[in-house]
């Protein structure tokens, strides 16, 4: 089985690894010569942390092999996919935003970030990234951005907003949208008719009651209303 692999392929053997937690990839560089400078073209990056939240020298590691292996991929390789699962109190907010400047700057198209905090403030790099085709984010509520324009978005799942008003605000900078996930939106105490424009390519969305207008929903193929998760 081992010769079988070795014979195939670089690229192959990427977008094998590309399934696989980035820790683990970077393991394989011990196997040969030949698969020592390979994790640096894997075009996706996978970490997880939920147990280190009390564990000094253990978040300390996490945060610098999380840097150490991004900013150490071949640039000239476009990254596919970047995924973090873990707790806010692992690293400072700085960190988590040079990371995501660098997924920017390395033509990111698959985002997915899962953590505990209250609030998040992405990168204005991101929110205007030309390339980012799939933005999840779960447990965070968004906010503190001025302009969005992501014209390759068609998947965005976002489970909190802070306000109706944000939620319109993305939403016209995504105009090719397929996929719409929120399920909770607070809303404001002033008038928001006429915020929304239309998405013309929305085939499925799930929404909780009221946070979106029926109308910009016209064209849907799938429609879930929800009650608001808090």
């Amino acid at each position: 089985m081992g010769n079988r692999i070795n014979i195939l392929p670089d690229d192959v053997l990427c977008h094998i690894l590309s399934f696989v937690p980035t820790e683990e990839v970077v393991a394989t560089s011990v196997l040969s010569k030949r698969w020592k400078p390979l994790w640096r073209s894997v075009p996706a990056l996978d970490f997880t942390c939920w147990n280190y939240s009390s564990n000094d020298k253990a978040r300390f590691r996490f945060v610098q092999s999380v840097s150490t292996f991004i900013l150490s991929r071949d640039l000239n390789q476009p990254l596919k996919r970047f995924r973090i699962r873990c707790c806010s109190s692992v690293f400072d907010s700085a960190f988590f935003n040079a990371w995501l400047t660098t997924a920017a700057q390395s033509r990111v198209e698959h985002i997915d970030l899962c953590m505990d905090l209250k609030i998040i403030v992405l990168p204005s790099i991101l929110l205007n990234c030309s390339t980012l085709v799939v933005l999840k984010l779960t447990c965070q509520e968004m906010s503190g951005f001025s302009s969005v324009h992501l014209p390759s978005l068609k998947i965005l799942h976002l489970v909190v907003f802070l306000e109706r008003t944000h939620l319109a605000a993305f939403l016209c900078g995504t105009p090719n949208l397929e996929d719409l996930v929120t399920k909770c939106v607070r809303f404001s105490h002033y008038e928001t008719k006429g915020i929304f424009r239309r998405l013309p390519k929305l085939l499925r969305a799930v929404i909780v009651k009221d946070a979106v207008p029926l109308d910009v929903l016209y064209n849907v193929h799938f429609l879930r209303i929800e009650k608001m998760v808090m």
